[in-house]
Order: structure tokens, then sequence, then C-alpha cells
């Protein structure tokens, strides 16, 4: 299903809708200063048309620090939208750095690519218990003020998850009262 191989740093793309949209700039700077005393550690996965699916950080700081080459996974058959969104989610839910909001636009992004999945089914490619998954899917039933909370990192999910089961006149109520 996939093979390992050292890659061109310059021959790989960066996703621009990947699921993370931020990154820890001291972190990232950490990563750099690794990557320029030890190279790259941990292999960073590709589509074979060399598409990251999971890594960013890696090849952001390899670029930095000026590395040509990068150890890679690189998948052996075409890979749908809806696996490469498993893939990266798979990759990013197991880190505890990323955000309810890009966790909430990663799901909704893998249940579009997936049109005939269920919550259920987001749930097993995941491994995580369905109830989650609805919690994370939650502010897609918010009113816009919620989701902006959530993405400028001013509430949480559980805010959101209480905030859908109101209507839109009780969510802009309770939105004003948290305000």
């Amino acid at each position: 299903m996939s093979r390992f191989e050292m890659l061109p740093v310059a021959s790989i793309t960066i996703d621009p809708a990947q699921v993370r949209s931020k990154r820890d700039p001291d972190a990232q700077r950490q990563l750099e200063e690794s990557v320029k005393l030890r190279g790259v550690l941990q292999s960073i996965g590709v589509t074979e048309e060399r598409k990251l699916i999971w890594g960013a950080g890696r090849l952001l700081a390899a670029q930095a620090a000026g590395v040509t080459e990068i150890p890679a996974v690189v998948m052996d058959k075409p890979v749908s939208e809806g696996e490469f969104l498993t893939m990266q989610m798979i990759e990013n839910m197991a880190r505890s750095d990323l955000s309810p909001a890009d966790q909430w636009r990663g799901c909704v992004r893998l249940m579009e690519a997936n049109p005939q999945w269920q919550l259920k089914d987001v749930a097993r490619a995941l491994s995580l218990d369905p109830s989650t998954v609805t919690k994370l899917l939650s502010p897609s039933k918010c009113i816009k003020g919620w989701q902006d909370l959530l993405i400028n990192g001013l509430c949480g999910i559980t805010d959101c998850y209480a905030a859908s089961k109101m209507d839109e006149k009780g969510q802009a109520e309770l939105l004003a009262l948290k305000m």
C-alpha cells in the first residue's frame, strides 16, 4: 500500500486546504532547530503525485533548514479525497495541539468528501466515539457568531455543542451573554 523513499523537498506540494490552519510559531521554530541539528527524524506522507498528506510542520522545517531531501511514505495507489482527508485527520487528531476549530472543519471536510458517510463512519475512521464526532460537528448547527468565536479560540466545542441545541434566537441571546 505504501513505500518509503527519500524525496527532494522541492518536489512536494502542501495542500492549501490542509486540516491544520494554525501552527504554534515557537513549536515550529523548535522543530526547525531540531531539523538543522539532526535532520528530519520522522517521515512525512505523500500521494503518488507528491501532494503532502501529513507532516507539514516537518516539511516546512526542512525547507527552512535548507534540507534538500526528506524521508517520506509514498502511497502506492491513487488516494481519493476521502482517503486523503481521513489520513490527515487521523494524523492530526492524535495530536493534542489541533485546535477545536480545525477539528470541526476537518470533520466537515471529511463528511463532504464522503457524502455516503454517517457520523458513525467518521467516528470509526478516526477511532472516536460517535458522541465525540457529534460534538465536533456541532458548530455546523450554530449561527456564524458562535463559529467565529470557536475559530478565534474564544469558546470551545462544548460551548458550541450547547448552543447548537437551541434555535437561532436562543443562540443569539446566549452569544450576547457570552460577549
